[in-house]
This record gives C-alpha cells, sequence and structure tokens, in this order.
C-alpha cells in the first residue's frame, strides 16, 4: 500500500533524468558506429539525433510541474493555482514532445529500410505506410489538442467560465493513440 503524503516528485525527476542519459549515450553509440563503422551518417541517425532534440523539452517542463506541486499528495500543495500550473506543464510536455517519439519511429523505419535491401519492396511499402500513418495521427492528436478549447488557457485555468467541446473526442482519440484497450465506456 502507497503512502498518499508521500512526495512522488523528486523519484519521477530521477526517471526522466535517467532516461534521458540513457537515451543521449543510446545516440551517441549510435552516431559513432554510423561514423566509424558505416562510414557514413545515415538518415535514420538524423532522425534518432531529431527525436532527441525534440524531446529535450520534458526535462525542464517536467522539473517546473514537480516544483508547481506534481507528485505530491492535494494535502501538501499549497494552492489551486499550483496544482492548475502543474497541469499546465504536463499538458505542455505532451504537445511539446509528441514529435519525438514519431521521429524515433522513422528512425528505426529508415534503419529497417537500409539493412532489408531493395528486394524487399513489399516490406518496404508497408513499413512507409505505418509510418506514415503514425505521422498522421500524432498531427491529428496535436490539431485536436489545440482547437478542445476556444482558449488554450482554459485547460489549465480553475475557476472562471470554460468553452471546451472537444475534451471527449481528444480523450478518445488519445485513447486510440496510445493504443490501450477501451471497453465497457458507461
Amino acid at each position: 500500500m502507497s503512502n498518499t503524503t508521500q512526495n512522488l516528485g523528486p523519484a519521477l525527476l530521477v526517471e526522466v533524468y535517467t532516461l534521458a542519459a540513457i537515451t543521449v549515450i543510446l545516440v551517441i553509440l549510435r552516431g559513432f558506429y554510423a561514423r566509424n563503422l558505416n562510414g557514413r551518417i545515415r538518415l535514420d541517425f538524423i532522425l534518432a539525433v531529431l527525436a532527441l532534440l525534440t524531446t529535450c523539452p520534458v526535462i525542464p517542463l517536467t522539473h517546473l510541474a514537480v516544483n508547481a506541486g506534481l507528485g505530491k499528495s492535494i494535502s501538501q500543495i499549497n494552492s489551486t493555482a499550483d496544482v492548475m500550473k502543474a497541469i499546465q506543464y504536463i499538458w505542455l510536455t505532451i504537445f511539446v514532445c509528441i514529435s519525438g517519439p514519431i521521429l524515433s519511429k522513422w528512425s528505426i523505419i529508415a534503419l529497417l529500410l537500409e539493412i532489408q535491401g531493395k528486394n524487399a519492396r513489399m516490406r518496404r511499402i508497408l513499413l512507409i505506410c505505418v509510418g506514415g500513418l503514425m505521422t498522421i495521427v500524432g498531427i491529428i492528436f496535436n490539431i485536436l489538442m489545440l482547437v478542445q478549447c476556444k482558449d488554450l488557457s482554459d485547460l489549465w485555468t480553475h475557476g472562471r467560465q470554460k468553452n471546451c467541446h472537444g475534451t471527449h473526442l481528444v480523450t478518445h482519440f488519445g485513447i486510440f493513440q496510445g493504443g490501450k484497450a477501451y471497453n465497457n465506456h458507461r
């Protein structure tokens, strides 16, 4: 059983910094391999670097969210404004960093296209179609997140009349995007 007064924010930051360090090491190793063993920088490495760079904002945004109260029990948070500020930073993290996973998947697709050879035409077409579908889903999700409220700050502002009509659509599309099973919705 978990302790409801425990502050899990520092543990979240440790996870974020650990995953960031592992990612940087893996991208450096991939670059070393591309330069020294392959003799050239390939598209898959460039996409991996772009994925890393587009995901970098997760570190300061998560840090700001933890400072505002993310990971704390509600009883430990100073004010409703802090809760809303934490929600704002997490929302921005999701919005800004959605392109990182898409680029990393394209990096894997580029690697697979490079190593499978020219004779696997159907596999090439399938991989490109899967990558295109992932990209389209990511773009649609970002557009839905931007247009779900008339004023974007309504997503994290408490205590005023809100004009948000697309929140259910975004929720259901997010479930679709995440590939989660969603049964027995009432």
